[in-house]
């Protein structure tokens, strides 16, 4: 049996007329032939009620602190409720469905409520049904530790539980459906004229997606690309428009053939950079063991003589700066700051990308606070002011 693994966003279950497209893209897989396995999302965003965050939001004003254990009791509703939602759309077309929890459906995890890891999915249930050529609908986030306590897999977790099923069942390809065409060039509510890439290596998706763009998580990238699974996202409505990723290790590529120095440009705002100078040895050992031991993650580290740069999401500060007063150093801070990056492996051992990069933000007046750079990713730290401007800038000068 071929099986096909369909993963829909909270925006594709979020409204009946969404669901009807969703229904039709099943229904569409499902008269190819494929076994199907369909992953949901909780319905929509923050507000619509049943919503991950608002769910969230029902006990926020609780005055003792809900144990974790407990969050991810509440959180793991709304994937289920989608669930059922999105099989009684199907079985009212005269579809034979099964919906699964994320426990029912096999999936083993760690005991990390809120950020737990898929250690093992044991298939049965699911290849029981599909050998009842019935569709299974899996609620998406969620799994089940060693004391059989539901745990849920932190943001991003149905992308997570798609491409692991996918694995698991030794799927043909996972198919991400969101609310964008596909893959972009660039986030098109900042660049207008960004536009859907027909494919893309795994290693460049993930390197968007970890450096701010939203459309796949980045921790189901890797999880792909560690397991050369094939996968696809796009829109319901469009499937056939959508972003192929590649697997670029069984690809040939010969010299002559030409390649987009850059593929594209993705931002993260909402950071700040610290600074910290004169900083011993085992001063520095102490802080970066201190950080780490307060869940703050780092980024763009830099150290030199001059000193030690880095960067954190605004939300660490508080964590940071206290770090920082309990081993009494003394640091600078620079608030409202965005990462954006220029992702493509066609940038490898091409020189002159920094140069052109550097000279169309400062000849704009962007001002370049600190940059780091790979074999395939140079990032430049700025204003979040001017992040905008840089992101169109860019997306102009190389992808358009």
């Amino acid at each position: 049996m071929r099986i096909l693994v369909q993963k829909y966003g909270g925006t594709s279950v979020a409204t009946e007329e969404s669901r009807e497209v969703l229904a039709r893209s099943v229904i569409e897989a499902y008269e190819k032939g494929y076994g199907l396995v369909v992953v949901v999302s909780a319905m929509g965003r923050f507000g619509q009620p049943y919503a991950t965050d608002t769910l969230l939001s029902l006990i926020e004003n609780s005055k003792d602190a809900v144990p974790d254990r407990e969050k991810d009791l509440l959180m793991s509703c709304g994937e289920v409720i989608s669930s059922v939602v999105v099989a009684s759309n199907l079985q009212a077309k005269g579809m034979k469905v099964s919906v699964l929890t994320g426990f029912q459906a096999g999936i083993k995890t760690t005991s990390n409520f809120g950020r737990a890891r898929i250690i093992n999915i044991d298939t049965t249930k699911i290849h029981s049904h599909l050998k009842q050529g019935q569709i299974v609908i899996v609620a998406g986030f969620q799994g089940m530790d060693e004391n059989n306590d539901i745990t849920t897999l932190g943001r991003g977790g149905s992308d997570t539980t798609a491409i692991a099923l996918g694995i698991a069942l030794e799927a043909v390809r996972v198919e991400i459906y969101t609310d964008v065409s596909g893959v972009m060039t660039a986030d098109p509510r900042i660049a207008p004229q960004a536009y859907v890439i027909d494919k893309i290596s795994y290693q460049e998706l993930f390197q968007m997606t970890s450096k701010g763009a939203k459309v796949v998580h980045p921790r189901a990238v890797e999880l792909a690309m560690q397991n050369h699974m094939p996968l696809l996202v796009a829109t319901p409505s469009k499937a056939d428009q959508g972003t192929l990723i590649i697997d670029t290790d069984n690809k040939r590529v010969f010299e002559n053939e030409p390649v987009h120095v850059i593929t594209a440009i993705a931002n993260m705002n909402d950071l700040i950079q610290f600074n910290l100078q004169r900083l011993e040895s085992n001063q520095a050992k102490l802080l970066y063991e201190s950080l780490a031991n307060a869940g703050v993650s780092l980024d763009l580290i830099n150290i030199g003589i001059r000193g030690h740069n880095f960067v954190t999401k605004k939300s660490s500060y508080r964590h940071a700066t206290a770090v920082f007063e309990k081993l009494k150093l003394e640091y600078q801070v620079i608030k409202n700051v965005s990462k954006v990056s220029c992702i493509g492996t066609g940038m490898h051992n091409q020189p002159g990308v920094l140069s052109q990069i550097v000279s169309t933000l400062v000849t704009n007046n962007i001002e370049i606070i600190q940059t780091s750079d790979s074999h395939m990713t140079i990032t430049c730290l700025v204003y979040q002011d001017d992040a905008e401007n840089a992101v169109r800038l860019l997306h102009q000068k190389f992808c358009e």
